[in-house]
């Protein structure tokens, strides 16, 4: 199996899993918090990959972002329009802010495997489930990427000393 597949199908349980989490603690909230939060723990597996422009996950993120950046503007004018002037602040954060940063950030060797990273990345990604849905999402969405996060970071680790162990036994 491809590390990429086995990558993605890890982002699917760990999102998967924390939208029914959410669902079954709050069953009284709406489906789109369920789907903020799975959508969260997808995005928090693939956060650790971007260290490298070429990569897919880094191109995941990325279309994620843009996708959300429209979005945000749409749903703002059909639902709140009062808030629209906010909602294309966030369009450019998300599209052209936030990535010139991360761009800039991600030339520091290693920078997605430091505490900075694993606590701040998973906390772009709630801001945004935040000017969605408001304060609610603050919780779920963190506690879902910040574990998809964790989890990709174990996963990759004992990928590489089972590497490491493998390579010095055939020696």
């Amino acid at each position: 199996m491809s590390a990429f597949l086995a990558q993605n199908i890890l982002a699917l349980a760990v999102g998967g899993g924390a939208g029914a989490a959410v669902y079954a603690i709050m069953p009284e909230q709406s489906w789109m918090m369920d789907a903020l939060t799975a959508c969260g723990g997808f995005l928090g597996v693939h956060l650790p990959a971007i260290q490298q422009p070429s990569s897919t996950s880094y191109k995941i993120i990325r279309l994620s972002s843009w996708l959300a950046g429209l979005s945000i503007p749409f749903l703002f004018f059909f639902y709140r329009p009062t808030d629209l002037m906010l909602s294309l602040l966030a369009m450019y954060l998300l599209i052209i802010g936030l990535w010139w940063i991360i761009d800039r950030i991600s030339l520091i060797r290693d920078f997605t495997q430091s505490l900075p990273a694993i606590v701040g990345l998973p906390v772009a990604i709630t801001g945004y489930a935040y000017l969605l849905m408001g304060p609610d999402m603050i919780l779920p969405v963190f506690l879902a990427c910040g574990l998809g996060y964790v989890v990709q970071l174990l996963v990759e680790n004992h990928a590489e000393e089972v590497r490491r162990t493998n390579f010095t036994m055939t020696e």
